[in-house]
């Protein structure tokens, strides 16, 4: 929690914040985020989001180590899928 998080929806958007929030469905809050999407639309910026688990592509949980940039990618497989 309060890791800077990037998470690629189903529809391709791209929602950047800091994490807040996981429940037991893999739903996440995500605060002071802003929202990407891969049509030429303007970003989004909002206060937080709800994502729900179902919908998660990509997780990318981003910090650092040791003064290296440090980008942790864990690909969530939908068992739907």
């Amino acid at each position: 929690m309060g890791k800077t998080i990037r998470v690629t929806i189903s529809d391709d958007r791209v929602v950047v914040g800091t994490l807040c929030c996981l429940d037991n469905f893999g739903n996440l809050i995500v605060e002071n985020s802003m929202i990407r999407s891969a049509k030429p639309l303007p970003e989004q910026n909002l206060a937080s989001v709800m994502v729900p688990g179902k919908h998660i592509v990509k997780l990318e949980v981003c910090g650092y180590f040791d003064d290296h940039r440090l980008v942790v990618d864990f690909t969530l497989r939908n068992a739907a899928n």
